[in-house]
């Protein structure tokens, strides 16, 4: 009697682990929308919808059919009528120059009368969006799909629809929500591929530069266009996180040939180069990524970012005001009149930068025609690249700065700052003393004083090596940013091969034209990556209340500077540091900004000593073994730590930054031979030499 209860308890328990592995693949599985609709049966039967119903279907699955019917039949028209009018505004202009570049891979390229619909669709939705970013990279690509399948005016509502409901924040000026899902797709590779994501944690790689281009651009001219276009099915029946499982599926398919590649530039070169079927992606649905869990880790990780910005915004701050008083900064907002000298300070603002941008920018065009022997019409972005690359002497200089003094931009004392100006932003090239105007332009930028918003502070970097204002840059003139970017980056050894190394990935993954960048291109590529933010000072500190550090008085810093009364204390910090020149002269600084690099310093004390013990532990250990393997992938990994406190404490690129200690220090007894590695950083691949 027993026995027969204890086999029937057995076999309920059976039933209900039954039911639970049911339930949970269910929940694994993407559910048929309900109620039924019409393209429910392309969606079980794995297939793609038709060509000759897919317009409606994206359409209606969209919610484009209800926006329609709020809106009333006319609406289209009356945005289409509003929006025409605009022809000089940043989004209008910016729309023009992407017309001819709209390209989809498969398809043809498009008529003068597709290039209209396009400019009446992209213009329409620009206008329709204009309180929420307006438009942005990739909306043409967007909507040369969407035209291939419906009207203009279903386009539109669609377009709109992907904007607010699919894919909210992301085709903004910040990308926010392109952004927060880069790091959802990071988690899910971790938890859904764990070999891969502990083989690229490994080897230092990020695949920001790949995925953002998948999810930016929702694969178009990334897979075959059929492939795509099945994606899109299920984008639009499912839901936004179909894109995850995309992106997931593609590596999951290529996960044995990826684990054998330990560098960024070769993963990209290769998944770049393989070809897709459908059948590829049919497995989606049971990977385990649901539009639920989506949404919910989407609220995670957007309190996540916001956390992040108000961190950098708060260190920038913080070193912004440390700098207030560096000589070039000084002099410039100590400009004065002859006629103002006792009354007030000249300010820099914008306006005066972009008129002192334009009156150089036609001297460097006119001298560059007349060396050339061409006419200024003539002159090509190349030729003007190559100019400014070669560089202004100190006396080619002068001569500029007194063009621009005759001008009536700046008053006529103002030689100090020239020469200021001149010094700052040399460099040797060639055996001689140089200055490229173009790191000299970018450099105002920082000084101007009031506020400057995020998109204007853009477009003005931009113009700077888009000097004939074509709404590209070329990759060469692209490289020579990049490298400009490296030189102020201590963790980069060689500055000019980690540029070209990291142009040729940008090249490969998100450009339509292997020669040039567009506007839109370059914004990205500057808010995903934190060294060119720094480079720039790209954060907006408007609404951050930060404790101002004001210089104290004579007497006051006389009397923080005696010795007796430093906080930072030399003999509590493990040797490397305290014998650091950096340490040293920071234990000289007042009193309240030794106490903001205490703690700093402390955490790099640490983190050095964690890394010695590891050190002791490998040289003890002789034979090859995991545990040896795990080792070494520790002391990486606290190197790197070391590295990302160092740089955030140098977070404005100064020009005389804390060094990096390496990890070739005098502790280290009996080591391995060198070996050079790759590390990406939040997308930036560089070079260093790690000790194994």
């Amino acid at each position: 009697m027993f026995d027969m209860f204890k086999r029937s308890k057995n076999a309920d328990s059976q039933a209900r682990l039954g039911m639970n592995e049911k339930s949970k693949k269910r929940e694994e599985t993407w559910s048929l929308r309900y109620p039924e609709t019409k393209y429910d049966k392309y969606i079980k039967e794995h297939r793609s919808i038709s060509e000759s119903k897919r317009g409606n279907a994206w359409f209606e699955l969209s919610g484009g059919r209800e926006m329609r019917d709020e809106c009333g039949k006319d609406y289209y028209k009356g945005v289409v009528a509003l929006s025409q009018k605009d022809t000089t505004s940043r989004d209008a202009i910016q729309i023009e120059k992407d017309l001819a570049r709209t390209v989809i891979k498969g398809r043809t390229n498009l008529t003068e009368m597709e290039t209209n619909n396009l400019r009446e669709v992209l213009k329409a939705v620009s206008y329709e969006l204009r309180l929420e970013g307006g438009y942005c990279q990739s909306m043409n690509f967007i909507a040369a799909l969407l035209l291939c399948h419906m009207e203009n005016e279903l386009a539109f509502y669609t377009q709109v629809c992907i904007n607010r409901l699919l894919f909210s924040n992301y085709f903004t000026d910040e990308l926010f929500g392109m952004r927060v899902d880069e790091k959802i797709f990071s988690f899910i590779l971790t938890e859904k591929l764990p070999e891969l994501a502990d083989h690229f944690d490994i080897c230092d790689i990020s695949l920001t530069h790949l995925t953002f281009h998948w999810f930016l651009c929702l694969f178009i001219n990334v897979l075959p266009i059929e492939v795509t276009e099945y994606i899109w099915d299920r984008v639009f029946y499912f839901g936004s996180h179909v894109i995850h499982a995309a992106a997931l599926q593609i590596l999951k398919n290529n996960q044995k040939l990826l684990l054998k590649k330990d560098d960024l530039e070769d993963i990209v070169v290769f998944l770049t180069g393989r070809s897709a079927t459908i059948a590829d992606f049919k497995g989606m649905e049971t990977l385990g990524i649901s539009l639920s869990r989506i949404r919910i880790l989407r609220v995670d990780y957007a309190a996540e970012v916001k956390k992040e910005e108000d961190e950098l915004k708060k260190q920038v701050k913080h070193t912004q005001e440390l700098e207030k008083q560096s000589s070039l900064r000084m002099s410039v907002r100590s400009l004065r009149t002859s006629e103002e000298a006792e009354k007030a300070e000249y300010e820099l603002t914008l306006e005066v930068v972009e008129k002192m941008k334009g009156v150089i920018v036609n001297y460097v065009i006119q001298h560059c025609a007349s060396s050339r022997g061409v006419a200024v019409a003539k002159c090509t972005s190349r030729m003007i690249r190559d100019y400014c690359e070669a560089g202004f002497s100190e006396e080619e200089f002068l001569s500029l700065w007194n063009v621009v003094k005759r001008a009536g931009i700046l008053p006529p004392n103002s030689e100090t700052l020239c020469t200021e100006l001149f010094n700052e932003y040399k460099m040797k090239s060639k055996g001689e003393v140089i200055v490229d105007i173009r790191r000299l332009l970018t450099g105002l930028m920082p000084c101007v004083s009031g506020k400057v918003s995020i998109p204007a502070r853009l477009q003005y970097y931009f113009s700077v090596y888009d000097m004939k204002n074509e709404g590209v840059i070329l990759r060469s003139a692209f490289t020579d940013f990049i490298t400009a970017v490296y030189v102020n980056c201590d963790e980069v050894v060689d500055p000019q091969r980690a540029a070209d190394k990291y142009v040729k990935i940008v090249f490969a993954v998100n450009t339509q034209s292997p020669d040039v960048i567009t506007f839109q291109e370059f914004r990205s590529l500057v808010l995903i990556q934190p060294q060119i933010l720094s480079y720039l000072e790209l954060i907006d500190l408007s609404d951050e209340e930060v404790e101002s550090i004001s210089p104290p008085s004579l007497d006051a810093e006389s009397e923080e500077l005696r010795p007796n009364s430093a906080i930072i204390d030399l003999r509590e910090l493990h040797p490397l540091l305290a014998q650091h020149p950096f340490v040293v002269q920071a234990t000289r600084l007042p009193v309240s900004q030794q106490s903001a690099l205490k703690a700093f310093l402390q955490d790099m004390d640490c983190i050095v000593r964690e890394r010695d013990e590891l050190k002791k532990e490998l040289t003890s250990s002789n034979s090859r073994s995991s545990y040896r393997d795990s080792l070494q992938k520790s002391i990486r990994l606290s190197s790197n730590r070391l590295l990302g406190t160092s740089k955030q404490k140098s977070i404005m690129g100064s020009r005389s930054p804390m060094e990096r200690i390496l990890e070739e220090d005098e502790g280290s007894s009996a080591a391995p031979p060198m070996k050079v590695m790759t590390r990406s950083d939040a997308g930036i691949t560089v070079r260093r030499r790690i000790e194994l």
